[in-house]
């Protein structure tokens, strides 16, 4: 987590050569509709577009000089018009115009269109592949995973607040703090640890889980008695909807395999870098995005039904406050844990049984690099030990 050979070499096996969520098909909801997306690992940047012909996507680059095509993070186009010179692409990516175009010698129009990447989707979510060979179909790539959430409304949830920040730790360090509950008694006593964590289960132990490589899924289950502050017992009672009746809302019926009680919700690390977390009514995404061996970009966005009444709104607002506070301590621990391992003075770490899931996750990476048989990465490994 501190050697710039190494990160490259992650990147190359674990992220250009994996498939990778990138938005949501609501994002574009109709022919024309764009979105960007610039991934912070390897300068790239994604144009994805809502086609005539279904959903593209292509790298953001101008043919003739490089320039970015698409400048705004989302828009309506019939075509796109780089700013630098004027070359013109339609929705399709192909290259429709070129100002004086008889100055250039033997220009093939058809050989200049947009820089396609492989593109598909799951329950809504849109996936980009940035290698140059075809890779397996993203089905094949999730596995297992691919029908856990079979009838869940993913459709009818809105985004509600969204978060985004660059922290000065690894990505995996970040990834790590969001698979283990371990640290909840002691960095979020003040916010979530009351939620979740029970008298039976103080310190976060793995209930339910599965592994399907190289992704997994467990359920999280809650406090059935938690203490609630004032404002929280407000929330929490027959008054902060109104005399609104609930909406229906439907769910995989692969969630909560166990049926317990006081399930919360289930948690899926998609690798290599995004996290799920579905509850009933309401769901949670994380990107873990790599920078450089020591920064990262943490991105959160939280998708729940739009607030009906001043009450609902009032509880969401509530929420989201929890959650900032959550990541602010979570943030703080993860510069930390950066700074201890930049400075050499430790090589692993030990690691409970509360924490299989980051066992799990460092697994994964090492095992992409260990075939690739290159002195570079030779030592070098996760700091993690199981």
């Amino acid at each position: 987590m501190r050697s710039p050979e190494y990160f490259r070499k992650e990147v190359d096996l674990c992220f250009v050569k994996n498939w990778i969520l990138v938005g949501r098909v609501e994002e574009i909801p109709e022919a024309g509709s764009y979105i960007t997306k610039d991934l912070p690992f390897g300068h790239a940047s994604i144009l994805i577009v809502n086609t005539k012909n279904g959903i593209k996507g292509f790298r953001n680059i101008c043919r003739h000089r490089g320039n970015k095509i698409a400048c705004a993070a989302a828009g309506q186009a019939r075509a796109f018009t780089c700013t630098f010179h004027g070359w013109t692409y339609d929705c399709d990516g192909k290259l429709r115009g070129v100002p004086d175009e008889e100055a250039f010698l033997d220009l093939d129009k058809a050989r200049l269109g947009l820089i396609p990447v492989h593109i598909d989707t799951w329950n809504g979510f849109i996936f980009v592949h940035l290698g140059n060979e075809i890779p397996a179909p993203l089905k094949e790539y999730l596995g297992d995973l691919y029908g856990f959430f079979n009838g869940f409304d993913f459709d009818k949830l809105n985004v509600t607040w969204s978060f985004k920040t660059e922290v000065e730790a690894n990505w995996k360090i970040c990834f790590d703090g969001f698979l283990e509950q371990y640290h909840f008694a002691f960095s979020h006593r003040t916010t979530v640890a009351n939620t979740f964590l029970a008298p039976d289960n103080r310190f976060g132990r793995l209930g339910w889980h599965q592994w399907w490589d190289p992704h997994c899924v467990c359920s999280i289950t809650g406090n059935p008695s938690p203490r609630r502050p004032p404002i929280g017992k407000v929330l929490g009672g027959p008054n902060v909807a109104g005399s609104l009746p609930p909406e229906p809302f439907v769910i995989s019926k692969n969630m909560n395999p166990t049926q317990d009680d006081n399930w919360e919700l289930d948690s899926v690390m998609l690798f290599p870098n995004f996290l799920i977390q579905a509850h009933p009514k309401s769901y949670n995404v994380w990107w873990f995005w790599p920078v450089s061996a020591t920064k990262s970009v943490f991105e959160y966005r939280r998708y729940e039904r739009a607030a009906r009444n001043a009450g609902e709104r009032f509880a969401q607002e509530y929420y989201l406050s929890l959650v900032r506070d959550t990541f602010l301590q979570d943030l703080f621990a993860f510069e930390h844990v950066q700074q201890s391992i930049s400075s050499g003075a430790i090589d692993e770490f030990p690691l409970s049984l509360s924490e299989a899931r980051v066992a799990y996750l460092h697994h994964q990476v090492n095992k992409r690099l260990a075939r690739e048989h290159d002195p570079v990465i030779e030592g070098e490994g996760d700091v993690c030990s199981s």
